[in-house]
């Protein structure tokens, strides 16, 4: 959505295809009947990042996305899920949730510690994320790994149907 390129790397995204893209996301969200609402790219929208020249991530791109969302009168974008940052991180931003779980499949990314984005959890380690959802409650958990296959739960956030944080754990 927000690359300078699709996977070809000769093929150039267009403003026309960023238009597209953002249209259909509103049409979807303007007819649909859910609860809970998430958007799954592969960009981070606001997250801390790995590298010395880049520690703050903000995509300006998905940001004028989630604005035509508001402005649109669409029903709330509770979660903005993505990878791309080789880690886990869970941000808290203008009531929605930002989960990066970028951790499996490939080497890990350290987190930049000089960024200034704040979030509520963050850390290098290979795991996966579970979605548990009841009426009134998402309940987002970061599972950690270990190269011998050990799991364990290592943060969970309670979001609530508004976007709003209910609780957050650390493990």
């Amino acid at each position: 959505y927000s690359e300078d390129t699709t996977c070809d790397p000769n093929i150039k995204y267009s403003e026309q295809n960023k238009l597209d893209q953002q249209n259909w996301v509103i049409n979807t969200l303007k007819t649909n009947k859910t609860t809970w609402n998430i958007i799954i790219g592969h960009i981070p929208y606001i997250a801390k990042g790995h590298k010395k020249k880049n520690p703050n991530i903000f995509n300006k791109d998905i940001d004028d996305l989630f604005k035509s969302i508001e402005e649109s009168k669409c029903p709330i974008v509770q979660v903005y899920m993505c990878a791309d940052e080789h880690n886990q991180q869970f941000i808290h931003h203008d009531n929605l949730n930002l989960v990066v779980a970028g951790s499996g499949g490939t080497s890990l990314d350290k987190i930049y510690d000089k960024s200034d984005v704040k979030t509520i959890y963050e850390k290098s380690t290979f795991g996966f994320t579970i979605f548990k959802f009841s009426p009134k409650k998402l309940c987002v958990q970061y599972i950690q790994t270990d190269p011998l296959s050990n799991q364990s739960l290592s943060f969970q956030a309670d979001i609530g149907i508004k976007g709003d944080l209910i609780d957050s754990k650390h493990f």
